[in-house]
């Protein structure tokens, strides 16, 4: 059993690539203290909208298909779009965007071999392929983050088709690594102090997470009673938040820099997938209720848990919050099709 495939992180089946699959083919107990402000978007064109990270200034990037391609959007903080394709692209998307508004993303070319790319803020695009990455179809690089100095992570499908971590530093220079028994392995995020958090999966195919050191020191975090588990993200002390499979039941989860491991669910949840943790300790992502519906969530620092939901929304998925407790994700409304969405205090 496993977690519907996420934007920006997942194995090559379930995704650390996972765009790259795209591209190739009742809630929480307390109201919150102050009424929220949600704003809907899309970008001109698009049929469905899925929003894949937010910076500081609260810029988002992301991806929506135009009906018959998927492309790669910005949208600044005063509601304007940008659409970027990188050259050689037939199909791409922005993955993640840090503090100076600076995105990673993906695309595939007309050979279906998969790149990653950066796009600065002015708009200027540069190609990101992992020296050791294959050449044929479906091999390739992809990115899942980029921290405020520059570094970007990944992963890189090479000619057996294994994928394998790299983080590139701002000079361009690749380290490739994966954890001891790795049989895959997806990077999810860097913080400022370059660790990384991600999962990698074993022999058996089951997922576990780790964290690696700016040294290169890698440690798996499985939590306690937890058969698989994803660490997706990573804040600026180094608390991580993913989710965690215990029998049959996801979780969500956060674990302190010192260690120390808290699972939880909000209220009336049967799954719950944890994806993105700010710099305050506030935690966002989607939990599934008794029904089968999906709900955005926040969760504090203290660990109340309020939903998340557009007003109007038959079901709705947060993918990233930025320091400020803003969170972007997307929403269905009965009308077709996933629009944006954002949620400020």
């Amino acid at each position: 059993m496993t977690p519907k495939p996420l934007t920006r992180a997942r194995l090559p089946e379930r995704a650390t690539l996972a765009l790259c699959a795209a591209l190739g083919a009742a809630a929480a107990s307390a109201p919150a203290s102050a009424k929220p402000t949600f704003t809907t978007f899309d970008p001109p064109g698009s049929t469905s909208t899925t929003p894949a990270g937010i910076s500081a200034d609260g810029t988002i990037t992301g991806v929506y298909s135009n009906g018959t391609a998927l492309v790669g959007f910005v949208r600044a903080p005063d509601g304007t779009f940008a659409t970027f394709d990188p050259e050689g692209a037939v199909t791409n998307g922005g993955v993640a965007i840090n503090a100076a508004d600076a995105v990673v993303g993906m695309y595939t070319d007309s050979n279906s071999i998969y790149h990653g790319f950066l796009r600065a803020a002015d708009g200027t695009i540069q190609p990101i392929d992992e020296p050791a990455a294959g050449t044929d179809a479906y091999e390739g690089t992809g990115t899942a983050g980029i921290n405020s100095k520059g570094a970007i992570i990944g992963g890189y499908i090479d000619t057996s088709r294994t994928t394998h971590g790299y983080v590139r530093d701002p000079a361009g220079n690749f380290s490739q690594f994966d954890p001891p028994g790795a049989l895959a392995t997806a990077p999810a995020s860097i913080n400022t102090k370059g660790v990384i958090a991600g999962f990698y999966a074993d022999s058996a195919g089951l997922a576990h997470s780790f964290l690696r050191a700016a040294d290169g020191t890698i440690t798996t975090i499985d939590p306690s009673g937890a058969s698989e588990s994803e660490a997706l993200s990573i804040n600026s002390k180094g608390a991580v938040t993913g989710w965690d499979l215990v029998g049959t039941v996801f979780h969500g989860f956060t674990r302190s820099a010192s260690g120390t491991f808290i699972q939880f669910d909000p209220t009336g949840s049967t799954a719950t997938y944890a994806l993105s943790i700010n710099s305050g300790g506030s935690v966002t992502g989607y939990y599934i209720d008794g029904g089968g519906i999906e709900h955005a969530f926040i969760r504090n620092p203290k660990g109340k848990i309020v939903k998340a939901d557009p007003p109007g929304s038959t079901g709705a998925e947060a993918f990233a919050i930025n320091a400020k407790g803003t969170i972007t994700g997307y929403f269905g409304n009965g009308s077709g099709g996933a629009h944006g969405f954002l949620r400020t205090k």
